[in-house]
């Protein structure tokens, strides 16, 4: 199996061609090089440690072999779809920026911003604890149900869900699942997030750019609905807020993008400011910058406890039981955010 330069460096492993792949698409990455690296890296700050380094695109946000997934009928079909998007990546930036954007730019953004929502280690893990409290929602229905027979005398007679709750019982998913879905749910994903309100953000101060991260779908809490906004950083002047989907029509989005509705903002440095707390608070665990100055550093640190996490609840109803999801950005003190 071969891979192209484009997509991520092969190893050599046992006379085989194990690809590389990237997560984060490197030409997104490559916005953000430094001048003062020669822009050939860019400065990353990991929030695990503090630690501080360069580096090029090609070498962070990559898996081995990661865009490969046996539950697909064509394992490497994701590689397809980012043709579609990656090479015309800087060209529908700046016809963002420039206001000039028609449907194929908003195609290549909401592309890449699918992509990285669905496909990414931070999407694979909300994904993996969505899908597991599916299960346990499922269980407790059929216990209430008395659809599943008594557990075996040596672990107590307990019910399945009473198994899984103190924990004799564990859930464990396959993470190239809740893959796969997010790979099956790429075209419909860029319909929806091009169908809504977008701001358009603009930030001139190259002193204060904004960052990108492992995890560059970032998301706010928004005070007027239940769903979050996603803010993304596509360069380091320019970024862009999508609004939850509340003042449309319910009809299904079409990649005609014929809901888009759009405003253009240029920040002052509290925006920008704004902006990459999202950015920070959500990324994994690496931040990467355009800069590299010690404010940069303090503010990573300052929050680097945080990460997505999903929030999920339970409510009866009638004889069963209704499950939400909501995304969150919480503290490693439990608090949410």
């Amino acid at each position: 199996m071969t891979c192209s330069r484009r997509y991520g460096r092969t190893l050599r492993s046992r006379g085989l061609s194990v690809p590389l792949d990237h997560y984060v698409s490197q030409v997104h990455l490559k916005r953000f090089y430094a001048e003062s690296l020669g822009n050939r890296k860019m400065h990353a700050y990991r929030k695990s440690d503090g630690q501080q380094f360069p580096c090029g695109s090609e070498d962070v946000c990559r898996i081995k072999d990661g865009s490969t997934n046996d539950f697909l009928g064509e394992p490497r079909l994701v590689e397809e779809f980012l043709k579609t998007i990656e090479p015309k990546y800087n060209a529908a930036c700046a016809a963002l920026a420039a206001g000039t954007f028609d449907q194929e730019h908003v195609y290549v953004i909401t592309g890449f911003i699918a992509y990285v929502a669905s496909c990414s280690p931070t999407a694979v893990r909300l994904g993996t604890r969505h899908l597991e409290a599916l299960v346990h929602a499922e269980a407790a229905i059929m216990d209430q149900a008395d659809l599943l027979p008594p557990s075996p005398p040596e672990l107590g007679g307990a019910s399945f869900s009473e198994l899984l709750s103190d924990g004799r019982v564990v859930i464990e998913t396959d993470r190239r699942f809740p893959h796969a879905l997010g790979i099956s749910n790429l075209l419909h994903l860029a319909a929806a997030f091009g169908n809504t309100y977008w701001e358009i953000l603009l930030n001139d101060d190259a002193s204060s750019p904004f960052f990108t991260s492992d995890f560059p779908v970032a998301i706010e809490a928004n005070p007027q609905s239940l769903v979050v906004n996603r803010v993304i950083p596509l360069t380091p002047s320019l970024a862009l807020r999508i609004h939850p989907r509340t003042h449309l029509s319910m009809s299904e989005p079409s990649l005609s993008f014929e809901n888009l509705r759009y405003k253009v903002r240029n920040l002052g440095r509290q925006g920008v400011r704004l902006v990459n707390t999202a950015v920070v608070r959500s990324a994994e665990n690496q931040v990467f910058a355009s800069i590299n100055s010690q404010w940069v550093s303090r503010f990573v640190a300052k929050h680097s406890r945080y990460r997505v996490e999903i929030s999920n609840r339970y409510s009866p109803h009638g004889s069963g039981i209704i499950k939400t999801s909501s995304l969150e950005v919480r503290g490693s003190g439990g608090h949410s955010d």
